[in-house]
């Protein structure tokens, strides 16, 4: 049963990871560069190195030996970081998306870029301080740390306000927006946020970046029919 649990895990995450590829490649070679379409695309590169890592994390974890010891606070380290980036880029595309009169300054992009520097401080330097992590050295395997629901409130509160951005734009605008535009923003929203709940939930099912790759297919897929409906030359 364990066996076929780690065969399922593979599965959905290499497959999840060949379809964040597929959409970097499209959005590289399909989509005009925008600023918005730009942090689209970072987003889903940034979400197709989460599930890399996690896929080195699972097979490395609980490996004998000095390399995989020091291999596994590293991509520890990297993967916490990382999961910050993400849903920081997640909220920055929101806001470029929905907010398109100009009002996101440089200040206010630092500012909310300052929960993600402490994140990548606490959690690149945890292999040496253990705030967010630590690794048994005898066995190789991984334990929470001490304050590692800093990264849980950082990483999930910019998703969190990312969402609650998209519903109230989405109310505010119900009668200007699109059926299609309606309904990838209700995906959008709702694919990972479920997800987030079931992992939540039941602790040892982590699922939440995988249905974040659902989420991100849905979005270009709308950027796709919008990219289609606006005339090249009076953008309308």
């Amino acid at each position: 049963m364990y066996m076929m649990k780690d065969i399922y895990y593979y599965e959905l995450n290499i497959i999840c990871l060949c379809l964040l590829l597929w959409i970097t490649v499209k959005t590289i070679s399909s989509i005009d560069k925008q600023t918005k379409n730009l942090i689209f695309l970072r987003v889903a590169i940034n979400t197709a190195i989460l599930i890399f890592i996690d896929i080195v994390w699972k097979t490395i974890d609980g490996l004998p030996g000095n390399f995989f010891f020091h291999l596994n606070n590293f991509i520890d380290a990297i993967y916490l970081a990382v999961t910050g980036a993400v849903s920081f880029c997640w909220l920055l595309y929101v806001l470029y998306d929905y907010f398109k009169d100009g009002k996101i300054t440089k200040l206010t992009k630092f500012i909310i870029s300052l929960p993600l520097i402490a994140l990548a401080i606490c959690s690149l330097s945890s292999p040496w301080t253990h705030l967010l992590f630590y690794v048994d050295p005898l066995k190789n395997h991984y334990h929470r740390g001490p304050f590692h629901y800093i990264q849980e409130i950082i990483a999930y509160g910019y998703f969190v306000s990312a969402c609650i951005l998209l519903v109230y734009e989405t109310i505010k605008e119900m009668h200007n927006i699109t059926h299609i535009k309606h309904t990838a923003v209700f995906m959008y929203v709702f694919i990972p946020f479920i997800a987030g709940i079931v992992s939540y939930i039941f602790p040892g099912v982590e699922i939440i970046w995988q249905a974040a790759s659902i989420s991100l297919l849905v979005a270009f897929y709308n950027m796709q029919i919008e990219q289609i409906s606006v005339d090249a030359l009076t953008g309308l």
